[in-house]
């Protein structure tokens, strides 16, 4: 076996943890809500633990995601209904997706959110502060340009 495809594997039962452990904070009927999700996680993570659907490159693209099995499972249910249930499919549908980086927190970006804020900071709280830092420096340099005699056009 594959060290990384180990590793991508170690990483998909600590997210499925993770996950479960969120699952289990909530109430019942929000937990309800999220069944299609909970579904989906415990799919993937049966495939990913049940067949080699992964080689070493492909693990070590997944592997630059926080989670993972989320990336995979919201692609995996996203294309339950649409008749592409392929999971080998699913998987070539994710590591082609260029969106994947915009869409989904590196392990980088984690790391990078972790140092700045600390570990007591959610990472959806480090996440929207770090837009509100950008949308004042957007303003700051509009602003800045416009004083300059620049035009600035909106889009409309």
């Amino acid at each position: 076996m594959n060290r990384l495809i180990d590793i991508l594997r170690e990483k998909l039962e600590q997210n499925f943890d993770d996950f479960r452990e969120k699952m289990i904070s909530m109430d019942s009927e929000t937990v309800f809500a999220f069944a299609r999700q909970i579904a989906a996680m415990e799919d993937v993570l049966f495939y990913m633990n049940t067949h080699d659907w992964v080689d070493e490159h492909e693990a070590a693209y997944l592997l630059d995601f926080a989670e993972p099995l989320k990336l995979i499972a919201d692609a995996w249910e996203e294309h339950l209904d649409d008749g592409d249930s392929s999971f080998r499919g699913i998987i070539k549908m994710v590591l082609n997706n260029d969106e994947n980086e915009e869409n989904y927190i590196t392990v980088a970006l984690e790391r990078e959110l972790r140092e700045k804020y600390g570990d007591d900071v959610s990472l959806k709280d480090a996440v929207l502060v770090e837009i509100v830092e950008t949308m004042e420096e957007y303003f700051e340099l509009r602003e800045l340009y416009e004083s300059l005699g620049g035009e600035f056009c909106d889009g409309e």
